[in-house]
């Protein structure tokens, strides 16, 4: 069941520590307010028998898994558009060349040639994005889920990132797009026509702004629906283990021991992803 892996967002979404209340293991299991086994009052949890308390721990853990999957694929596709935004600026690079004074036809046929493989790896880049299912994410139909196991299911859908329906302006009552700029299309800069080569760069500027808009949505997505929740599992999670008593019995043992487990997994990921309430130091004093 354990996938804590690092994430590229995680820097971005770190917080000054010390500055958030935290929330009681109470709190955050009603936050997260889950179906099932889940949805037990804390005062019901606490005072369970053994198999009672791993049918809540794994309804919590399973929630885990679920915002994990969301969170390590909106991590994917937001590294995916921070790439293709790197290849666009390189296309542009070249197209600017393009449109340069003194610049000889095989030079221009040469960097239009250089934008072309830009632009298939725009595409290739976006297309390999998947989901840890296997399930592209950046197709149009790829979203992201937080709540799978809660009631209070929250989803966003990603868009599709495709050279025909990047950058798209308009030009004399046609649309064009990144697909155009290509050779032999309407907006090969290879040419040398200035018209054709201002029309190619500010198709790729807009495509850059959707990208930028796209990053700024999953930005927005991990921070305010994924982190606050895997912060609640994370202090459901500690607070089952240390707050339920458990007789001596094998079978109690043994699911202590898992419980263990499943608490450190939870908070070793809400640390590395700067969940709310959760640092390095805290889910480090959990082991001592």
């Amino acid at each position: 069941m354990s996938r804590v892996t690092g994430n590229p967002l995680a820097t971005a979404f770190a917080r000054a520590t010390g500055a958030e209340k935290l929330a009681t293991p109470a709190e955050a299991l009603r936050r997260l307010d889950l179906r099932g086994a889940g949805s037990l009052a804390w005062d019901d949890v606490v005072r369970l028998d053994a198999g009672g308390v791993e049918r809540v721990a794994r309804a919590v853990d399973d929630e885990r898994i679920a915002l994990q999957d969301a969170y390590d694929g909106g991590g994917n596709a937001f590294g995916a558009l921070t790439r293709i935004d790197e290849l666009l600026s390189e296309a542009d690079t070249l197209a600017a060349a393009n449109g340069k004074s003194g610049v000889g036809r095989q030079a221009r046929r040469d960097n239009q040639s250089k934008i072309d493989a830009l632009l298939k790896d725009v595409e290739t880049t976006a297309a390999d994005v998947k989901s840890s299912a296997g399930v592209p994410l950046l197709d149009g139909n790829g979203m992201l889920v937080a709540g799978q196991a809660s009631k209070n299911t929250v989803s966003m859908k990603l868009d599709r990132v495709a050279l025909d329906r990047l950058g798209r302006i308009i030009v004399n009552g046609r649309t064009l797009s990144l697909a155009d700029v290509a050779r032999r299309k309407p907006l090969d800069t290879s040419t040398g026509d200035r018209s054709d080569i201002a029309r190619a760069r500010r198709t790729m500027e807009a495509a850059k702004e959707s990208v930028a808009e796209m990053k700024t949505k999953i930005q927005s997505f991990q921070a305010d629906e994924l982190r606050p929740r895997l912060g609640d599992v994370a202090t459901a999670m500690e607070g089952i283990f240390t707050s339920t008593s458990l007789d001596s019995t094998e079978e109690a043992m043994v699911m202590a021991r898992e419980l263990r487990t499943m608490m450190l997994q939870s908070a070793t990921l809400a640390a590395a992803i700067a969940a709310d309430g959760w640092d390095r130091e805290r889910a480090i004093g959990l082991l001592t």
